[in-house]
């Protein structure tokens, strides 16, 4: 999957090794001690079968390895970083204790979705469609984080422009990261369509709406390709125009973060 950039992922099988000690000792002391400084990656223990099953799965994945070796190699610095799955309300960025937290239980809800509807009867493509949308929100926290810990200015929704160096990043630095990022579209309009909220409330929300954020991914991997992705947006509603203002909006956010990273001192996204 990662076949770009293979000179930046070197040595990310490496940590599978180094978080596993990591594991270990944390179980011995606090995880404030424990995780004094730099980037740590730390898998709590499992409350049930279900969630062991996932536990262990995610541990075991060499994408994520391979992803969580390339931000720590590249996005963060010095910086201080903890992702912790298995903890949490989130999926979520907590600046104060500078932790990504991933519940188990995510993991979950994202699969009782795929699984309900498009992918019920395709198990390898469902299973390959829940880790491309963990994939996809571990670089939308991670996202924040970059924001936080560079001081890094947003103009807009925060939320909005770490959706797009999700997606972007995915498009620049990723094997299949067009596919990636078309799996959390999927499950950004599969959450819409489950979860209906005639309320005003969500209107007042962090988050664009769900089906804003499936179309706004699409728009953003066809434009990076229209040739190649072509077929993406042959939506009713769809005419030349919006296809091109996605080409625009793909080449401005690009621009965009390549600038911002660069001036971070994290180089760009090209």
């Amino acid at each position: 999957m990662f076949s770009q950039n293979q000179s930046k992922l070197a040595g990310a099988a490496s940590s599978v090794l180094t978080r596993a000690v990591i594991i270990v000792v944390c179980s011995l002391w606090s995880i404030t001690a424990c995780f004094a400084g730099e980037f740590h990656v730390l898998y709590y223990p499992a409350a049930t079968e279900e969630t062991r099953v996932i536990r262990d799965s995610l541990q075991s994945d060499p994408e994520i390895d391979a992803l969580l070796g390339f931000v720590d190699r590249n996005l963060l610095g010095d910086a201080e970083l903890r992702i912790l799955f298995g903890v949490g309300d989130g999926p979520l960025y907590d600046p104060v204790s500078r932790t990504v937290q991933i519940p188990y239980e995510f993991v979950t809800e994202v699969d009782t979705l795929m699984d309900q509807v498009k992918y019920a009867e395709e198990a390898d493509s469902r299973l390959k469609s829940v880790s491309d949308v963990l994939i996809h929100t571990l670089l939308h926290e991670i996202g924040h984080a970059v924001v936080d810990v560079h001081n890094i200015p947003i103009v807009g929704r925060e939320e909005d422009s770490v959706d797009s160096f999700a997606t972007i990043l995915l498009l620049h630095h990723i094997a299949d990261g067009a596919d990636i990022a078309i799996s959390a579209a999927d499950f950004f309009a599969i959450e819409d369509w489950h979860h209906q909220d005639e309320s005003l409330a969500q209107f007042w929300g962090d988050h664009s709406l769900d089906i804003q954020r499936a179309n706004q991914i699409l728009c953003h991997v066809y434009g990076s390709d229209p040739d190649r992705f072509s077929e993406l947006l042959d939506e009713p509603g769809v005419d030349d125009d919006t296809r091109e203002l996605c080409i625009e909006s793909y080449e401005q956010v690009s621009h965009g973060w390549s600038t911002l990273l660069e001036s971070a001192g994290l180089g760009a996204l090209q």
